[in-house]
């Protein structure tokens, strides 16, 4: 499975921040940092839950639940 765009965006986007955090001298922004970086590495996470869950997805017509009924 090639990974998507937007994950490898997200992954690099995270390593930035956590090059930042580590010559960051204020401690704060480093806090800031750090938990952009942990923000980042659970969208990849998310990205990576919805591929696994893209076989799965099917329209609610699909289950019959607008028929009338």
């Amino acid at each position: 499975m090639r990974p998507s765009l937007r994950l490898r965006e997200y992954i690099e986007a995270a390593k930035l921040a956590q090059q930042r955090a580590h010559s960051e001298q204020n401690p704060y922004a480093k806090q800031i940092l750090q938990e952009i970086e942990r923000s980042y590495y659970r969208l990849v996470e998310i990205e990576k839950w919805m591929g696994d869950q893209q076989p799965y997805n099917r329209p609610f017509a699909h289950f019959g639940m607008f028929n009338g009924r």
